[in-house]
């Protein structure tokens, strides 16, 4: 059974849990998915769970998104570029830190081109989502 959980501040109403025990149960997969709240002075020691092997990966919720990095082995491309973690996973020992709000704006990007072809439009945002608009 796999130990997940999502790390963060003022979690209480996250429907994080739910969504993933759903995802599982459709997947025939046995997870474990707890709220890990924490504060920046013990973000460290929450994370090093997964090194300990105590959980197998976790999501990244505000406002250690990119707190979280520094305490990480390394990042994937797209990580990197944003420079914002929302997923954590072990990779051959290591945590490795890796953003899938990526796949998901650049596949929403993607469907909406055909209705905007020859067609100007503004992307309104920063950070993340200047970093992302950039990316796709």
């Amino acid at each position: 059974m796999k130990k997940l959980g999502l790390i963060g501040e003022h979690l209480v109403h996250s429907k994080s849990p739910k969504i993933h025990q759903k995802l599982a149960e459709i997947f025939d997969k046995e997870i474990i998915y707890n709220l890990i709240e924490t504060n920046e002075e013990s973000l460290q020691d929450k994370l090093s769970f997964m090194k300990r092997g105590i959980y197998e990966g976790f999501n990244v919720t505000i406002p250690y998104k990119s707190t979280v990095i520094q305490y990480l082995d390394g990042l994937t491309e797209e990580a990197s570029i944003i420079g914002a973690v929302n997923t954590i996973y072990l990779k051959h020992g290591k945590m490795i830190g890796d953003n899938t709000d990526y796949f998901g704006f650049k596949e929403s990007f993607i469907r909406s081109i055909p209705k905007y072809h020859n067609k100007r439009i503004i992307l309104l945002g920063t950070g993340v989502l200047q970093k992302l608009s950039i990316k796709v």
